[in-house]
């Protein structure tokens, strides 16, 4: 694999076309809502009510991205 594949993140399901956050977990994006996560986790609801830093156009039209620490075989279940 090029470098240049290597940074372009894989969709993973779940994806909602209409979520409004990104989780990354390794090279792998699960497009999902806000309000879920903050209704179901104490720790997102905490951390999404913080500020979120001036980041590129491309970063904006897409919506955060919370950087996870998990793979992304245990996101997908």
């Amino acid at each position: 694999m090029d470098q240049n594949t290597a940074d372009i993140p894989i969709h993973g399901e779940p994806w909602f076309d209409d979520g409004n956050v990104l989780l990354q977990a390794q090279s792998t994006q699960f497009k999902v809502h806000r309000g879920v996560l903050s209704a179901n986790s104490g720790v997102f609801r905490d951390m999404l009510t913080l500020p979120q830093p001036a980041v590129g156009r491309e970063q904006v039209v897409k919506g955060p991205v919370v950087n996870l620490s998990d793979s992304a075989e245990d996101w997908t279940h």
